[in-house]
C-alpha cells in the first residue's frame, strides 16, 4: 500500500505536494479517465488529486461553498471527463450535481434530487450514464438520471448499501454483510456468493470463490461436475444424458428462469442430438428440455430422437436487452452456423439466424 496524498494531521490544506496536503476524514473516492482522483470529506469539501505522467500531483479544492463545517459528504462518482461530480450529502440525504469545469477550480452546483428516506450511500454509474444509488439501512436501489429523475429499481428486499455494479445483461452486483447479491429489477435477486466467512465470493450457497462447472469433452460421458473455486473440492456431479453416450456435454449456468435461482444448462456433445436440458442448480431436478434444431418435442414435453446428431453448444445472455437472460444455442459439428435464441419456461423461440455461410458444416460456438 502506498500513500498518494495526505498526511497524519487532520485538516483542510491544499498543496502542490500531495503528501503535504491535509484531509478531514475522507469518505468517498472516484477517479476520472485521466487518472485524477476526487475525494469527498467532512466540512463540505470535495478535493481533487491531480494525476499526470504517471505521478500524483497538486491537491486542490473542487467544491466548498455547498457545505458548512457540519456538512459531511458521503460517496461520489465523477464523469469520465472529470467535468461533473455527483455526490451524496449525509446531512440532507440528497444527491448533488457539481460542475467542475470552467470555475477556476471552485466547482458550482446544487441538489439534483429531493431528500431520500435514508442516506444515499453507494453511488455508481450504470451502462447508460445514469447514477445508481443504494440507500443506507433500507438497501433500496434507485436510478437517477443526469437531469434528476428518480426511479425505484428495487424496494422489496434489503441488499445493503454498497455500490451496485451493472453487468452486461442489465442486472446488478452488490453486497450485504457477508454476501454478494445479483439484483434483476424489479425486486428479483439471488445470492451469488458468501453466506459463510466474511469476504468470500462464490457462485452458490457454499461460500468461497466462484464455483467451477465442467462438462466432459468428446470421448467422455455426459458427466457434469461442480467444484468449489476456493479449494477445488467437488460439490456435486451428475450425468446429463445416457450413461453410454460418449460425445461429451456443453454447459452454461445462470438464472435463466428469472426465479431467483441458478440453473445449469446442458447441451449434448458431438454425436448426440441437439438436446438442451435445464437443471435446477440446487436440486438437479430437470426443469425443461428441448431439441434445439427440430420440432420433435411431444406435447407432454418428452424429447424424442432428432435427425441432426451433431450436438449443440449452449450459452446464456440477454439477447434482446430486456434485462432477462435468454438461452443461446449453436449447432455442433455437421450443422451450419445456425444460432437460435430461446426465452422462458416454455423455451419459446426468440431469434434464429445463420452467422456465416449456411454450407459451412463445422457448426458454431455461442457465448455471453
Amino acid at each position: 500500500m502506498t500513500t498518494i496524498a495526505g498526511s497524519a494531521t487532520t485538516g483542510y490544506l491544499d498543496n502542490a505536494n500531495p503528501l503535504s496536503a491535509k484531509f478531514n476524514f475522507p469518505r468517498g473516492v472516484a477517479v476520472d479517465d485521466n487518472g485524477n482522483v476526487y475525494v469527498s470529506e467532512g466540512g463540505g469539501y470535495i478535493r481533487k488529486i491531480a494525476y499526470s505522467n504517471g505521478a500524483y500531483g497538486a491537491v486542490t479544492t473542487v467544491a466548498s461553498s455547498l457545505g458548512s463545517p457540519s456538512t459531511v459528504w458521503g460517496m461520489l462518482v465523477v464523469t469520465p471527463d472529470g467535468s461533473t461530480i455527483y455526490a451524496s450529502k449525509v446531512s440532507d440525504k440528497k444527491i448533488y450535481k457539481i460542475d467542475t469545469a470552467g470555475n477556476m477550480g471552485m466547482g458550482t452546483g446544487a441538489a439534483l434530487t429531493t431528500a431520500f428516506t435514508n442516506v444515499p450511500m453507494g453511488l455508481s454509474f450504470d451502462n447508460s450514464g445514469n447514477i445508481i444509488v443504494r440507500e443506507m439501512t433500507s438497501g433500496f436501489t434507485y436510478q437517477v438520471t443526469p437531469s434528476g429523475v428518480v426511479t425505484t429499481l428495487n424496494s422489496a428486499i434489503q441488499y445493503g448499501n454498497a455500490q451496485a455494479i451493472q453487468l452486461a445483461d442489465g442486472s446488478y452486483l452488490s453486497a450485504l454483510s457477508t454476501t454478494i447479491s445479483r439484483i434483476s429489477p424489479p425486486n428479483k435477486a439471488v445470492v451469488v456468493g458468501g453466506g459463510g466467512t466474511a469476504g468470500a465470493l462464490g457462485f452458490g450457497t457454499d461460500a468461497g470463490f466462484a464455483e467451477i462447472i465442467t462438462g466432459a469433452g468428446e470421448g467422455g460421458g455426459p458427466h457434469v461436475k461442480v467444484y468449489n473455486g476456493r479449494d477445488l473440492g467437488l460439490i456435486k456431479e451428475f450425468m446429463a444424458y445416457s450413461l453410454d453416450f460418449r460425445g461429451g456435454v456443453n454447459v452454461a449456468a445462470g438464472d435463466y428462469l428469472s426465479d431467483g435461482k441458478f440453473e445449469i444448462i446442458t447441451g449434448a456433445g458431438a454425436g448426440g442430438g441437439p438436446n438442451v436440458k435445464i437443471w435446477d442448480y440446487e436440486t438437479l431436478n430437470l426443469d425443461g428440455q428441448i431439441m434445439a434444431y427440430t420440432n420433435l418435442t411431444l406435447g407432454d414435453g418428452e424429447v424424442i430422437d432428432a435427425l441432426f446428431s451433431g450436438g449443440v453448444r449452449v450459452a446464456l445472455a440477454d439477447a434482446n436487452g430486456d434485462n432477462v437472460l435468454d438461452l443461446l444455442t449453436g449447432a455442433g459439428p455437421g450443422g451450419g452456423p445456425h444460432v437460435k435464441v430461446f426465452v422462458g419456461f416454455r423455451l419459446e423461440l426468440l431469434m434464429s439466424f445463420f452467422s456465416g455461410d449456411k454450407n459451412d458444416r463445422r457448426g458454431i460456438f455461442v457465448s455471453q
